[in-house]
């Protein structure tokens, strides 16, 4: 699918000067952009199924982005080639180039991903059950609190990490499923001290449900962490 743009370029009529060469130039600047969007929403949809890394920007930003990179391989050129022909008068470059910079920018905008899907968010999303069930054991409903800048929510208002930091000086509460809509990886580690501060009583298994939390905490960690990286307890 991605070679059949480039395709039509060797065989354009570039050097006819003729209403004719001209129509059929704009039918393959509009065919071109046509396979170069279906190509790139193909690719989105295997970018959905099989994610990058966040944590490998230069191929995250590739991956997602090839749609709209492989659009702009396949129409510059041509449009260079449009502006450069000698055989074509004023006229012709004026409309041809305009057409091919209109489907180069609507083509391009198509197959841009502007919130791509990362193997990150697919294992935060997945999360949200176990992570709701701790919550309501600990403190009887769906309810936690979270700052802009904090990467983990917490138990309650009254939580020290919460009040400590937040960038735009709000504090945001919400479910469990809401405060990982808004960003955040999951649970504060720092469970048995909020619970203090909460005025909440500490279960019997709270070993138990530090331990999950822990583990769940660690499967986003070592997808966002760099190599070697210890894992750190982030604050807010």
């Amino acid at each position: 699918m991605w070679l059949e743009p480039f395709k039509p370029a060797v065989s354009a009529p570039w050097f006819v000067n003729s209403e004719t060469a001209l129509w059929l130039l704009l039918g393959m600047l509009l065919g071109i952009g046509l396979l170069a969007v279906a190509g790139s929403q193909l690719w989105k949809k295997a970018n959905r199924l099989d994610p990058a890394k966040k944590s490998e920007p230069f191929r995250f930003f590739v991956q997602n982005q090839l749609g709209a990179i492989i659009t702009m391989i396949a129409f510059l050129p041509l449009i260079i080639l449009i502006f450069l022909n000698k055989d074509m008068d004023g006229k012709q470059k004026g409309i041809a180039g305009a057409v091919g910079i209109v489907v180069l920018i609507v083509a391009t905008l198509l197959g841009a991903s502007f919130n791509p899907p990362s193997v990150e968010q697919y294992a935060n999303e997945g999360q949200i059950p176990e992570y709701t069930a701790i919550v309501e054991e600990l403190t009887g409903q769906d309810y936690v609190t979270w700052t802009q800048s904090g990467s983990v929510y917490h138990l309650c208002l009254d939580a020290s990490a919460v009040n400590r930091v937040s960038a735009d000086g709000a504090i945001y509460e919400g479910t469990v499923d809401a405060a990982h809509a808004d960003g955040k990886e999951g649970l504060t580690l720092q469970v048995e001290q909020e619970l203090g501060e909460c005025g909440l009583p500490e279960p019997e298994n709270l070993s138990d449900l530090e331990t999950e939390i822990r583990e769940l905490r660690e499967t986003v960690d070592v997808d966002n962490a760099p190599a070697d990286a210890p894992a750190e307890e982030p604050a807010g």
